[in-house]
């Protein structure tokens, strides 16, 4: 989940949290004048600012709440994670700034009700209450997502949830102790500095140890593992306990978002893109927007994980008339050469659907040990001439070093273990066939080409049902 992501759930849910907030303010005036006033005769008075600090609260605690249940869709399996360090294990393994994000905000997520606790009531005026207050709040959101599957139950959250409270306090606190003495109090700002100087010493040192280290991290190794009790395993392969060394290789083109500057300075040379009109994110990867003098918006995705990158444009008239002659074809071939975008010695063909492609030579990664390129790069032109699609697949990879792997019989006892992760939770009485299991290839977050076992077969009879990735390197 992005800040693009955030952004958006805050402007869908903008309207129902005010009419929430609305009807709280309502009911409290109902209640205040008819029942307390008329009925009760009390004639203790409303403090407004305080009053209009707890429907503010109310609105951000029930903005949380659709954001974290009714913003999901109810397809999880009532799932518990009790590991306490799997949000962190979470962003190591995958690297990447949407994990990082998730996590943060998981820690800001209940800040301001550390912030504003204090502010509306004496009795809210300290560590114990904002911890307490966090902790009834989110047991509460996460009961929820168990019970109605819109989420699983993560003990990391809870407690992320009640370190952001406690920040919240904390931080609130140093200026409510310079109201009543008038002067900062040097303890409670090193006590309100303690969780922010711990997550940027832990976050410094883990930046430190992946840029010391040589390859980068796999995103398919397992932050909390998959529970496969009473899930009954067979393989149908024969198992190796021997190793053995494999290449590996680096993409030069990956992790490289300044490259796609230099790919839309090509475009915007040859083939007429107009300038940028909008720069945004999609997931981890980088998307740029055109918009064209016929009001035909193309947009260009940089995919940062293997340096590739797609242009393509909403128009669709044109869809089913494509100009696929000799004379195009040239044409479009000597502009992809003189980019650079394919090799001198290729030669485009033309595929059944009227799009021009070349495709690298297919190769074992495993035996190469040599430079080499892996996919392809596809042109769709319209009948006007107009390039609509231009996917370049292409990845450039140089030979590093041979390492040396796992055995297949160590890769196995992992799946055995329920070593890996897995996106469809089991239950006991599954059962997992492995028929095949092959080396492959697979990017890690620094471009590197890192060797993975694939153990593929059958759960419960569906062929086909059971993949199961292991990282081949130790």
């Amino acid at each position: 989940m992005g800040v693009h992501d955030i952004f958006n759930m805050l402007i869908k849910w903008t309207v129902p949290v005010i009419l929430f907030m609305t009807a709280c303010l309502a009911l409290f005036l109902i209640c205040y004048k008819l029942f307390y006033q008329k009925l009760l005769l009390g004639k203790r008075k409303i403090s407004w600012p305080r009053f209009i600090l707890v429907i503010l609260l109310l609105g951000y605690l029930f903005l949380v709440f659709v954001i974290t249940t009714l913003s999901r869709g109810g397809n999880y399996s009532g799932q518990i994670n009790l590991n306490l360090i799997s949000g962190y294990l979470d962003v190591w393994n995958s690297w990447s700034s949407t994990s990082f994000l998730l996590l943060v905000y998981n820690i800001a997520m209940l800040m301001p009700l550390g912030f504003m606790l204090p502010l509306i009531s004496l009795k809210f005026r300290t560590w114990k209450a904002a911890l307490f207050s966090a902790l009834i709040y989110t047991t509460f959101i996460e009961v929820f997502q168990l019970i109605s599957h819109r989420g699983i139950f993560e003990l990391d959250d809870l407690v992320h949830n009640i370190i952001g409270a406690i920040a919240g306090y904390l931080i609130i606190k140093i200026f409510l102790d310079y109201k009543n003495e008038k002067k900062f109090r040097k303890s409670t700002m090193i006590k309100a500095a303690i969780i922010p100087m711990f997550y940027v010493c832990l976050f410094g040192g883990a930046i430190l140890a992946y840029n010391l280290q040589e390859f980068g991290n796999m995103s398919i190794r397992p932050s909390q593992g998959t529970d496969i009790s009473g899930v009954s395993i067979s393989c149908e392969v024969d198992l190796t306990k021997n190793r053995s060394e494999v290449p590996i290789y680096y993409n030069v083109n990956a992790n490289q978002p300044k490259r796609a500057f230099n790919i839309i300075s090509v475009l915007q040379r040859t083939i007429n893109l107009p300038q940028i009109h909008r720069i945004g994110n999609n997931g981890e990867n980088k998307q740029y927007e055109f918009l064209r003098d016929d009001n035909v918006t193309s947009s260009l995705i940089y995919f940062k994980g293997d340096g590739t990158w797609w242009l393509s444009d909403d128009n669709t008239a044109d869809i089913d008339s494509k100009a696929t002659d000799a004379d195009t074809r040239n044409k479009i071939e000597k502009m992809l050469k003189e980019n650079s975008f394919i090799p001198a010695n290729a030669i485009l063909e033309c595929d059944q659907n009227g799009t021009f492609r070349w495709d690298a030579s297919a190769v074992d990664p495993t035996r190469m040990k040599k430079d080499f390129l892996n996919g392809m790069v596809m042109v769709d032109v319209t009948a006007s001439g107009k390039i609509s699609m231009l996917h370049y697949g292409l990845t450039e990879n140089k030979y590093v070093r041979q390492v040396q792997t796992i055995s297949p019989m160590e890769a196995f006892k992992k799946v055995m273990n329920g070593e890996f992760d897995s996106y469809r939770p089991y239950v006991s009485g599954d059962k997992i066939k492995i028929t095949e299991m092959q080396m492959r290839y697979m990017y890690d977050s620094k471009g590197y080409y890192q060797p993975v076992y694939e153990f593929t077969g059958s759960l419960n009879s569906e062929e086909g049902a059971c993949s199961i990735m292991i990282p081949a390197l130790p």
